[in-house]
């Protein structure tokens, strides 16, 4: 009967030694065991932290991986008796979806070795982007402050998961990407004095196409005037608070419409509040503090449905750079496609990724930053989230043999950076000159290889660099217009094209051979004149001498 006993709390001993038990300050938690195809096994914890209020993913591979979901955010730590760089992933979606749940274990236990993954939810939608002018009321940007408070709920758990605080790495994908951006330079965040949040900082994929505080506000007083809810902010947020969080989303989605990328749509991060105190995109890149900075893009990013759609017809670039003469820095942008003068493959939706990467290589390098930029560029499966499959195991897809391959090279890449090494041994920091990236591609047909090269998207660069040259004379000119005495202000003409030697003597070799023509004819003319004058006198003189 004892040896009965016995045999049958084996099996009950065995399986509670793989739900590990972890201390944290807000009580213990217990987990699970993962074991990968690789072997790896991972110890997964989830549990929900009332002070955080967001959802966390953590793993590491060290030794174990753990993931845990904190009150409000689900974190995956990996356990070892060393401290393991951390990786805080901030998802996508436009911030209208997705979540940390759909991140496969396989994946985070398999592609992250020595390294601590930890994953974060944060609000959406409504909940998250709302902005009604009043930061005592509903402060702007909620979706950031829940990042924020997942940020330092990790600083201040992760050692009892073996992680390191003071080597976390950001990552973010699409606009989790842009948060990460955001969080990197937004002089709202690691203030100065204030010790630093992370080490350093991984953007996939990600644009600064923040929206200005007056649209969003509007926007949100759209939504709630749907709701029934109008007055002052206050007001408005009494009125939601007893609406069920079904019919607040139904109402919102339905202002918004099908297109996630519709003008009234409520889903963009605000230049406003405590976290966004800027009034232009520009100067998150001219306020910015040195980090080391890891950025890419895809080869097509927005180029396929369902991403690329027809109603965009604002040139988002313009508000990437920061023009001050928007209206008619747009103007240009489309009168020089339809002329022909600025041909491009892409939308403006993918140039915005492009030229987001490149402003922020080249401010940070200049500033003493250390940049690596990518560019994921093997063309069977290179749109906006194809990549990110290979990371996090989630939009996956077929695979031929190439992208198996880069299934398991590609994620060593972000490994290796949060660890403080090179991405791989032979990519190198950005040279503003060279705009060097590296082309992460694979064919062993054609002996394709992942390799460095130069000029990442020099054609569009170039060419923003002349709008950006647009914007600066024309702001010139408004300002000499502005300070010109009223007598002479019509005599001013608008032009912001630069003036060079050739198109000068071009011009005039034109004008003088105009004016050579022009006086050529009046000498014809003159002599025909004299001619018709000087007849008549010649046929009386003949007839005289008759």
């Amino acid at each position: 009967m004892v040896l009965l006993s016995l045999l049958l709390l084996l099996p009950i001993a065995s399986s509670l030694s793989n739900f590990p038990i972890v201390s944290t300050s807000y009580g213990k938690v217990r987990g699970y065991e993962y074991r990968a195809k690789n072997g790896f096994v991972g110890e997964i914890f989830k549990f929900w932290c009332r002070m955080c209020a967001t959802f966390f993913s953590v793993e590491r591979i060290c030794d174990r991986i753990l993931r845990g979901l904190s009150e409000s955010e689900h974190l995956h730590f990996e356990r070892s008796t060393s401290s393991c760089p951390v990786i805080l992933y901030i998802h996508g979606g436009v911030a209208l979806f997705d979540g940390t749940m759909m991140f496969a274990d396989e994946a985070l236990i398999t592609n992250f070795a020595s390294v601590i993954m930890v994953t974060t939810e944060y609000r959406l939608g409504v909940f998250g982007v709302m902005a009604l002018g009043d930061e005592n009321v509903l402060p702007a940007n909620i979706a950031i402050h829940d990042v924020l408070e997942a940020l330092r709920f990790t600083r201040k758990e992760i050692h009892n998961f073996g992680g390191d605080k003071d080597q976390i790495s950001i990552m973010g994908h699409s606009t989790g990407a842009t948060i990460v951006l955001t969080m990197s330079f937004s002089p709202g965040i690691n203030k100065p004095g204030e010790p630093p949040l992370f080490a350093r900082a991984i953007a996939m994929s990600g644009s600064t196409n923040y929206e200005d505080e007056e649209k969003q506000v509007k926007r949100s007083h759209d939504v709630a005037a749907k709701l029934g809810c109008e007055g002052s902010a206050q007001e408005i947020v009494d009125c939601m608070l007893p609406i069920s969080t079904e019919k607040i989303l139904d109402v919102a989605f339905k202002t918004g419409g099908l297109d996630v990328f519709s003008k009234t749509q409520l889903n963009d991060l605000t230049m406003a509040g405590e976290l966004m105190p800027i009034e232009n995109v520009k100067e998150l890149r001219e306020k910015q503090k040195v980090t080391k900075l890891m950025l890419g893009t895809t080869l097509y990013e927005m180029e396929m449905k369902p991403f690329n759609t027809s109603s965009t017809v604002n040139n988002e670039v313009n508000l990437i750079l920061g023009v001050k003469n928007e209206e008619e820095c747009t103007q240009k942008y489309f009168a020089d496609k339809k002329s022909g003068k600025f041909v491009s493959q892409y939308s403006g939706q993918s140039q915005a990724f492009f030229v987001t990467k490149w402003l922020f290589s080249e401010a940070q390098t200049k500033a003493g930053g250390e940049v690596y930029l990518y560019q994921y560029d093997y063309p069977a499966h290179a749109i906006h989230t194809d990549d990110v499959s290979y990371v996090m195991g989630f939009h996956d897809h077929a695979k031929d043999v190439n992208e198996e391959w880069l299934s398991r090279t590609y994620p060593i890449y972000f490994a290796n950076f949060a660890k403080g090494l090179p991405p791989a041994p032979d990519w190198t920091p950005v040279v503003p000159e060279l705009m060097n990236y590296y082309s992460v591609n694979k064919s062993f047909t054609d002996g394709v290889s992942p390799e460095m090269k130069t000029g990442y998207h020099r054609d569009i660069i170039d060419y923003y660099k002349g709008i950006v040259q647009y914007d600066d004379n024309l702001s010139k000119i408004k300002k000499k217009l502005l300070n010109a005495p009223v007598q002479y202000k019509e005599l001013i003409v608008l032009t912001t094209e630069r003036v060079n030697i050739r198109d000068i003597l071009f011009y005039s070799i034109i004008l003088g051979v105009l004016l050579f023509l022009v006086f050529k004819s009046y000498q014809c003319w003159r002599e025909r004149q004299r001619s018709a004058e000087e007849s008549p006198l010649l046929i009386d003189r003949l007839n005289n001498n008759e």
